[in-house]
């Protein structure tokens, strides 16, 4: 069975989130002032998974962070976020 789940964020650099060992991220957005993940997650199973997101701000550094990597973009407080998985 699948189910979509929502998994909050903090504005950091790096942040680990553990879901389900099988999880397709769909996107990351804003909801009542706190950024957030939606996955899709199988819910068969109860093995979880670390993963790591990254979170730059616009005009700053990514490094070697490649397009394939990029989850989503968010904007709060007047400023726009991108989000990256490891």
């Amino acid at each position: 069975m699948r189910a979509i789940w929502k998994f909050p964020l903090e504005v950091v650099g790096a942040q680990v989130v553990r879901m389900p060992l099988i999880a397709v991220v769909l996107c990351v957005q804003m909801q009542s002032g706190v950024p957030c993940l939606w996955a899709i997650c199988d819910t068969t199973s109860n093995e979880k998974a670390s993963r790591v997101f990254r979170i730059f701000g616009t005009g700053h550094e990514i490094g070697d962070y490649a397009a394939d990597k990029y989850v989503g973009t968010f904007q709060t407080g007047g400023f726009v976020f991108h989000v990256f998985e490891d």
